[in-house]
């Protein structure tokens, strides 16, 4: 997985200890939930997706999918 740098929800910033996994079809992550319960993505600084914040699992792992319009144009790669 890779660290979380750029999934925070606004006004806030994620903690350290968080990791982020993305694929073509979702977003998968760990730690601790931000301070709101909504979530703004953001691809080189433009917010392309804001959405409800999604239920953890028992080990605080957090998925969300693309919305289907999005998912055309996931590819490459980040850091």
């Amino acid at each position: 997985m890779t660290p979380l740098h750029q999934v925070a929800s606004e006004g806030s910033s994620p903690p350290a200890a968080a990791t982020l996994q993305v694929t073509r079809t979702a977003l998968t992550w760990t730690g601790p939930a931000p301070s709101s319960d909504v979530l703004d993505i953001e691809i080189d600084g433009t917010r392309v997706w804001s959405t409800r914040l999604p239920a953890a699992t028992r080990r605080g792992r957090r998925r969300l999918e693309w919305p289907r319009a999005l998912r055309p144009h996931v590819g490459g790669r980040g850091r």
